[in-house]
Parts: C-alpha cells; structure tokens; sequence
C-alpha cells in the first residue's frame, strides 16, 4: 500500500507542477503592474487624469488588484465618466465584500461609500424601441458597442459627452443620431424610429460592430467565477482519474502477484483474491480513464476561452514536464 501512495504523490507532482516559464512570467506581469501602478499615481498628482486613468486600467488588466481597481474608479470619478466610476465602486465593494481582514474591510467602506455618492449623481439614457417597430436581424449600437436587447426601453446609467447611436437591420437603411449627454443627473430619452426598408434590394448583409463586447459588471464577474469552476472541476477530475489509474496499476501488478502464486500452489482464497484484485484494477482503470478524459475535455474549453493559457508536454532530459505555457 506504501508503494501505492507514493506512485500517486509522484504522478500529482508531476501533473500538477507548473513549467517555470509560468511562474517567471507572472513575476513579470506582477512587475509591470506595479511600475504601471507608480506612474499612474504620479500622473494624478501631475493632474493629468485621462492619462493615468490609462495606466491605472492597464496595471489591472496585467495583474487584477483590489487597491488598484479602487484608485482606477477614483481616477475615473475625477476625469467625469461618473457611470464608469460608480460601475468600478460598485464592483470593488462586491469583491471585497468576502474577505474578512481589516484592510479589506477598510476598502469595502471606502467603495461603498464612493458608490453611494455617485449613485444620485448619474446620468441615464433611455432607448426606447416601440416593439412593434423591430424588424428581424436590427441591431442598435453606442460608440459602436452593441446594445443588448435586455437593456432597450430601461433608463441605464450613461457617462456624460457625445454619444452615438446606429440602429441598422439587414434589407432597411441604417439610422443613426448624435447625442450630448450632460455629465451629471441628466435623465435623456431617445426614441429609435422605424427603419426604412432599401427599395428593390434584397436584405444585405449587416455591417460589422466592433468586436470588443465582453459583459461588463456583474455579468462579467459571474462568467468570471463560472470560468475558475470550470478549470478547478478540470484539475479535480484530472487527479481523480491519475489517482484511479495508479491505483489501477497497483491493483494490476497484486492480481499477477496473485496469480504466479495460484500457478505454484493452488488455493481457493487466494484465487478469489486474485479475482477480486482483477476486478478492482478494471474498474480503476474505468474511473481513471473517465476522470482523466472528462478533466482533459474541460480543462481544453477553460484554456479556449483564455487563448493565451495552452497546455504543454514535452520530453527534455530530464524526463516528461507537464505544464501550462502564455
């Protein structure tokens, strides 16, 4: 049984070890995050806000840090994108919500209390899209960011300036407006008439929106969350199936140890000792096999949504590495 536990330990080890090229690439980002983080803070004492609003949102996009999307948000309040700023409070109160040290409760109140100020102070825009007016296929888009139907005739919060609104549907004439939103509790309506039909032409194809249209807030936290279950139920299943498949190969080498001393002297017991060692071995590999396929099969769509995480083996001197590469 000994000799059993450590085959398991090693197997584990050596599927469960990350590639070194991993950990050196994540102090870099680690790095870049706080150096990005630095001149961000010596932008805002500088006054000039949009450009370390810029280096703030791109020290979190390489390392994601609750300090930092807080000073992000707060960056955001003082450059006037208030719908921005309260959507980043509201998000870094959400995360800090389950931590249970001080320093994070200190931060929860200090989101919480950013959010609760804002709140009152927002603009809203309200599209209002007459359900008998929608032809099959429209679209409606802001800044050429798509706009879900879920959110069509609902006041949503919008930062202040110029938007532009595009309404377009295959086979009709594409309407478009320009809007000015004022910064601060401005309450705006707009109304998307009916599309014209294109006389004598065929529905065409739609042109394209910009492709950057991740969910953002909660939604994005959820799918987010959903994401990390997906990779953790993958390596789950992974060391499930490499524990069963060792534990298979113990259960293999026991039955053919059984079975050499059946050949010699024969003896009922020992024989359905040796069954039941061949029995365990075949289910063993069964549930190893299965485990082993279905964390492969889950782990391969967690890495498809993260391009840039791919699995690795390779065979070097040293013997067999298993890892993951960026």
């Amino acid at each position: 049984m000994r000799d059993l536990i450590n085959i398991i330990i090693v197997i584990l080890a050596v599927v469960c070890t990350p590639r070194k090229s991993v950990l050196a690439q994540s102090a870099d980002r680690s790095a870049e995050a706080e150096v990005l983080f630095r001149q961000a803070k010596q932008l805002m004492a500088a006054g000039q806000i949009a450009e370390a609003c810029a280096a703030f949102d791109s020290s979190q996009n390489a390392e994601p840090a609750l300090t930092t999307l807080i000073n992000l948000a707060d960056c955001r309040e003082k450059k006037g994108d208030l719908a921005t700023a309260w959507g980043l409070f509201t998000q870094a109160k959400r995360q800090a919500r389950v931590a249970v040290d001080k320093i994070n409760r200190k931060l929860e109140d200090v989101a919480a209390k950013h959010a609760d100020a804002l709140e009152n102070r927002l603009s809203t825009l309200t599209l209002i899209i007459d359900s008998a007016n929608i032809p099959d296929g429209l679209i409606v888009s802001r800044n050429e960011r798509q706009v879900d139907a879920g959110s069509w005739n609902r006041a949503l919060p919008i930062d202040g300036g110029t938007h532009r609104i595009v309404a377009r549907a295959p086979g009709y004439q594409e309407w478009s407006d320009t809007i000015q939103i004022e910064q601060e509790q401005a309450k705006t309506r707009l109304k998307i008439p009916r599309l014209r039909p294109i006389a004598n032409t065929p529905a065409g194809i739609m042109p394209a929106l910009r492709s950057d249209t991740r969910p953002q807030g909660p939604l994005r936290d959820e799918r987010s969350q959903a994401s990390t279950r997906m990779r953790t139920a993958a390596l789950i299943s992974g060391g499930v199936g490499v524990a069963s498949l060792a534990a298979g190969v113990y259960f293999a080498l026991r039955a053919r140890t059984i079975s050499n001393d059946v050949a010699m002297m024969y003896d009922a017991e020992l024989d359905n000792s040796g069954k039941a060692a061949n029995r365990n071995m075949f289910v063993s590999y069964g549930v190893g096999s299965l485990s082993v396929t279905a964390g492969a099969i889950m782990y391969y769509l967690y890495t498809r949504k993260h391009s840039g995480v791919t699995p690795a083996l390779s065979l070097g001197r040293r013997g067999l590495s298993v890892g993951w590469v960026y």
